[in-house]
């Protein structure tokens, strides 16, 4: 396996997201974005020297840049285990050097997210991005990989139909929600729980009509958030059958685990409304509604893989869109890699071009304008010094065969021939 360039040799990922930890774990670590500058200052220093901070309902992760990765990889999951206040041991993953570049890479084009290809992560990470740039936080390699990050994921999108994915999801639900209320714009939405997802199809539902919304998220700082982005308003997650008696359509984005709706408390919803139709979508795995809803008369429950049969285009193509980004992720990867690499040589080059070129200065004053003259004299010149260099590696020990090899290797000839 090549080196790796110990500029992103020393990457480091530490974080949880919707498959490795709890929506209550998430919930304890998620950072509102007034606190990522403070966060980042407390975190950098005793070897961490750049950190970008990622905090959604769906992931938190701290990207960094540091001198020990293990002795870094413990002061991070300190920190997180010291801010969830419980043991983050099972949920936190992390990722190193090339690993953490594919990662970031993978998060920025969508590919890491409940819904492959939904738009809103590339914003999010750009708005972390910036807020820690506009806090004056060291960003050097950091920067880098982030441009680098940025280019990829729009090369994923612009070469591959991922995008379309979430866009006919949304469009499904869209479209069972007019089948089932007609015109939405006099409809009352909620959404429970604040995972990615169901934002984004909550955000597609409003867009396609419907004026009346509610947020209803256990942490409130979370709930006020995403009730801002989508124009809607604040509920009461311990007034539960209240907010369902009032909606139309649910959106359940909570992911605790258990179900958060059961079929008892949506009987008594459905009496409390004269049986007045709901159309419920289930975003979360598992599951935050109880299956047995669906036998309820005038409860109508979807989950993703029921929107996905009736997007157009299918599960299938989507599969096929994610692998082919995964491909082109992977090809990013590697040519980045190979770029940082070789651009670590851009100092020895330039030296290696200036001296020559004194060289060539030289020569030309000396030759009088004679070309043959010139010619030998530079390469006597360019010859002279290394070549007094093998001669002392050889009085020092070194392997012959090496050196012969080196210099095959330099001027790609084939020292046998």
């Amino acid at each position: 396996m090549p080196t790796q360039p110990p500029d992103l040799a020393r990457l480091l990922i530490v974080g949880a997201n919707h498959r490795s930890g709890s929506v209550g774990l998430r919930d304890r670590l998620f950072m509102e974005e007034s606190e990522l500058p403070a966060v980042s200052r407390d975190l950098v220093g005793d070897g961490v020297n750049e950190v970008l901070l990622i905090s959604t309902c769906d992931r938190v992760e701290c990207f960094a840049v540091c001198d020990n990765l293990s002795v870094a990889k413990e002061k991070l999951r300190a920190y997180f285990t010291a801010r969830a206040g419980a043991d983050t041991e099972t949920a936190l993953y992390h990722y190193e050097g090339e690993q953490a570049v594919s990662h970031l890479f993978r998060v920025a084009s969508s590919l890491d997210s409940q819904i492959v290809g939904e738009p809103q992560v590339l914003g999010q990470v750009k708005t972390a991005h910036r807020c820690l740039r506009d806090a004056h936080a060291p960003f050097d390699i950091l920067g880098r990989i982030l441009d680098k990050a940025y280019e990829v994921a729009k090369k994923v999108r612009s070469t591959t139909s991922i995008g379309e994915g979430p866009v006919t999801i949304v469009a499904a639900a869209v479209r069972v929600a007019r089948d089932l209320h007609g015109d939405l714009r006099d409809t009352r939405l909620l959404i429970l729980g604040g995972g990615d997802a169901g934002e984004l199809i909550g955000d597609g539902l409003i867009r396609a009509g419907v004026r009346h919304a509610r947020v209803a998220v256990a942490r409130r700082p979370l709930a006020v958030s995403l009730a801002r982005r989508l124009g809607a308003h604040v509920g009461d997650l311990d007034d539960l059958g209240s907010l369902l008696e009032e909606a139309d359509t649910v959106v359940l984005a909570h992911g605790a685990g258990t179900p958060l709706v059961d079929r008892e408390l949506m009987r008594q919803v459905l009496r409390r409304r004269r049986q007045k139709p709901v159309f419920l979508i289930d975003t979360s795995i598992p599951s935050d509604c109880d299956p047995g809803v669906e036998m309820l008369d005038s409860a109508f429950l979807y989950d993703l893989a029921d929107l996905e049969r009736l997007a157009s285009d299918g599960l299938n193509g989507r599969v096929s869109e994610a692998a082919a980004a995964e491909a082109i992720v992977r090809e990013e990867v590697s040519s980045f890699m190979a770029s940082v690499a070789s651009n670590r040589a851009g100092g020895a080059i330039r030296l290696l071009h200036d001296q020559i070129e004194v060289m060539r200065q030289e020569v030309l004053a000396q030759s009088g304008g004679d070309a043959d003259k010139a010619t030998r004299l530079l390469a006597g010149r360019f010859l002279s010094l290394p070549t007094e260099t093998l001669r002392q590696a050889a009085r020092d020990g070194q392997d012959s065969a090496e050196l012969e090899t080196f210099i095959a290797a330099l001027f790609r000839t084939d020292k046998e021939s």
